[in-house]
């Protein structure tokens, strides 16, 4: 693994707790709470020395306190909220939150492309057992075959790469051991897990190599080929 892929997830992963520590501050620090105006919604708090009255005043009302932020959080709005202990206070989860995790956990096995070209599959099936037939059918005929061709020459290539000697082909699960070798003795660890909302398993724990959703750590970035095979 070169130097430059070391430096560019350290940096990374200390960038992100660096801004981290800045939230949470040491111990008891002082904060700007952010509120809508019209609403006296909470909306947040500042991180950083920030001065109430450069900030907006057309849209946002402010309060000013010092806590801290590992021991307590602001729950409610401007005029009924407070500080209330954070082991005292029952966590806030949201639907859309549900939501968004077993969209991760379905995409981390079946992406979309897995899920539409299973489907398409089925749907091509069903066509021709019905006969079906119109401008529907047509459009859907069109795009089957796209996609159709442009995996069949995804294999092509992948075969032509593999089966040349001016070329030295990596398949996804020799990919898997790569990374997996160069992030081997803690260096996984420290460089820290993969930057998504729930966590998973890892390259270290060996995902499933029949989707493309290979991950570098602590980077929003995938090594996905096109068009996809599925």
């Amino acid at each position: 693994m070169s130097n430059l892929f070391y430096e560019y997830n350290k940096s990374q992963y200390d960038a992100a707790n660096g801004l981290e520590k800045e939230m949470l501050g040491e111990g008891e620090s002082e904060f700007l709470l952010v509120f809508n105006k019209t609403s006296g919604a909470y909306i947040g708090r500042t991180c950083g020395h920030v001065n109430e009255t450069k900030s907006d005043s057309k849209h946002y009302k402010y309060k000013k306190i010092s806590f801290d932020p590992t021991i307590y959080d602001w729950r409610g709005d401007y005029d009924d909220g407070e500080l209330v202990r954070i082991v005292d206070a029952p966590v806030e989860i949201s639907e859309q939150y549900v939501d968004n995790q077993v969209n991760y956990t379905i995409r981390e096995v079946y992406d979309w492309y897995h899920q539409s070209n299973a489907i398409m599959g089925v749907v091509e099936k069903l066509i021709e057992k019905a006969g079906l037939e119109g401008e529907e059918v047509d459009d859907f005929n069109e795009i089957y075959d796209y996609i159709k061709a442009r995996r069949e020459s995804a294999q092509k290539f992948k075969e032509a790469y593999q089966n040349s000697p001016d070329f030295k082909y990596e398949s996804k699960k020799e990919y898997i051991e790569r990374i997996g070798k160069e992030l081997d003795g803690g260096l996984h660890e420290e460089l820290g897990p993969k930057s998504q909302q729930m966590p998973h398993h890892d390259i270290a724990e060996a995902p499933d190599v029949r989707d493309d959703t290979i991950w570098m750590p602590n980077r929003k970035e995938h090594s996905q080929s096109y068009p996809h095979n599925g």
